[in-house]
């Protein structure tokens, strides 16, 4: 993870807890909890899926045999 997509990561987790400020606590289910995870980005299946908050790794050793036209 990059700084830049940590920064995102770290404003999706700071808002998913801000949203907690306006529900009264003794309506709060598990449905809604999902609910808010996903409207954030912060459920299972988006986190485990490659685009989340990562970015792909660069083959750095490709880009340099492309750049030297050893390939």
């Amino acid at each position: 993870m990059r700084e830049k997509e940590l920064t995102r990561f770290a404003r999706a987790v700071r808002e998913f807890f801000k949203s907690f400020q306006t529900i009264n606590f003794n309506d709060l289910s598990f449905p809604h909890i999902q609910n808010l995870l996903v409207h954030h980005c912060l459920d299972t299946e988006t986190l485990m899926s490659a685009e989340a908050f990562v970015k792909k790794p660069r083959d750095l050793k490709t880009q340099t045999q492309l750049r030297d036209g050893s390939v």
